[in-house]
């Protein structure tokens, strides 16, 4: 199995399904992912997995709460950054997106989330997903370029995000190297290649021209897995909103 397909693949197991075939399903995926990538792999993604749920469930509560918008944002950073903390990334911050055509982006440069609260729509249960994952998205975003400035800082590349990045955020990853390419540090690698390695060229234009390359763009080794963090927020608020909608049985 390609290396790219595996958070697809651990997607997989959203499909509603019964507790046994999903409990089979999951099993199967793993075993896969295990022959593939490795065992330490296999449970440093799980593990992302399960801090992504839980960052959903409580993004769920705060979305769903009549609370004021402008303090459910700052809650919902606050949460992200609780996930990005089990990490070792250090928090971010919370601003306005420069661009009012966007939901929202990550800012490496101030170290922060910048939402476009003029675009959203809190009204649905769509539009709360879409808020949640737009966090979710970027603040993963965030975490790729963290990761980067370790690779760089311990592998000694030549280019990356140090000089792109606040000088506590740089300070934090020089502190924490990463000092070998093993089977836990393939993905940084991946984004690493991707944004100023070997396909830096092709990824400028693809984002120069996205909505023609559109498939490109979703395929890219950092958009991939920020898409993928948020497909799971999404699913995840899918399930809340089905089981907030279950009847539920009188007690006699």
């Amino acid at each position: 199995m390609a290396k790219q397909s595996i958070n697809q693949e651990l997607a997989k197991n959203r499909a509603p399904k019964s507790v046994a075939a999903d409990s089979l399903s999951k099993q199967s995926t793993i075993v896969t992912l295990q022959n593939s990538i490795g065992n330490r792999a296999v449970q440093h993604l799980l593990v992302q997995r399960q801090e992504n749920d839980e960052y959903a469930d409580e993004a769920y509560g705060i979305m769903n709460s009549s609370m004021d918008p402008q303090l459910r944002l700052q809650l919902l950073v606050k949460a992200q950054n609780r996930r990005l903390a089990k990490q070792g990334v250090p928090p971010v911050g919370l601003g306005k997106v420069k661009d009012s055509k966007n939901l929202g982006e990550g800012d490496s440069k101030d170290w922060e989330l910048d939402l476009n609260t003029s675009a959203m729509n809190t009204s649905t249960p769509a539009g709360r997903a879409d808020v949640a994952d737009t966090v979710g998205h970027e603040g993963e975003h965030l975490r790729q370029w963290y990761e980067m400035a370790r690779l760089q800082a311990g592998l000694q590349r030549p280019k990356g995000p140090l000089n792109r990045i606040p000088d506590d955020v740089a300070g934090m990853a020089t502190l924490n190297p990463i000092l070998e390419s093993n089977e836990q540090t393939y993905q940084v690698e991946q984004w690493y290649e991707s944004v100023y390695g070997s396909g830096a060229q092709h990824r400028e234009q693809v984002l120069g021209d996205t909505e023609n390359r559109y498939e490109e763009y979703r395929a890219l080794p950092e958009e991939r897995d920020g898409w993928a963090r948020g497909d799971e927020i999404t699913g995840r608020f899918k399930e809340l909103e089905d089981m907030a909608a279950r009847p539920r049985k009188r007690r006699r």
